[in-house]
C-alpha cells in the first residue's frame, strides 16, 4: 500500500509541475487583446498586428495592399488633377444653366 500511495503522490507531483510548466509557457506566449487592438489601430496598414500574432504572410499582404494602394490612390488624384479643367468647366455651366432657369422664373412671372 505504501508503494501505491507513493506512486500516487510521485503521479499528482508531476501532474502539478507539468500543469506549472503548461501554464508558465502559456502566460510567456499568450497574446494580447489590448496589443492586438492597438497594433491594429496604429500600424495595422503595415500589418503590424498581424506579425504580432505570429503571421508573417498576413503581414506582407498588407505591406502590399498598402503600397499597391497608395500609388492607385495617388494616380486617380493625378488624373483628376488633369482632368479639373473639364470637370470645373462642367460644373460651373450646369451652376449657369441652373442660375438662368432660377432667374428666368423669377423675373419672369
Amino acid at each position: 500500500m505504501k508503494k501505491n500511495f507513493k506512486s500516487e503522490t510521485q503521479d499528482e507531483l508531476r501532474n502539478i509541475m507539468l500543469e506549472n510548466a503548461i501554464q508558465g509557457q502559456l502566460a510567456n506566449q499568450k497574446k494580447s487583446v489590448g496589443v492586438f487592438v492597438v497594433l491594429a489601430l496604429l500600424l495595422g496598414v503595415l500589418g503590424a498586428h498581424r506579425a504580432y500574432m505570429g503571421e508573417p504572410v498576413w503581414m506582407l499582404a498588407y505591406i502590399f495592399g498598402t503600397v499597391v494602394c497608395a500609388p492607385l490612390v495617388l494616380i486617380i488624384v493625378l488624373v483628376e488633377i488633369c482632368m479639373s479643367s473639364k470637370t470645373i468647366s462642367k460644373y460651373n455651366e450646369n451652376l449657369e444653366k441652373e442660375i438662368r432657369a432660377k432667374t428666368m422664373l423669377t423675373y419672369c412671372k
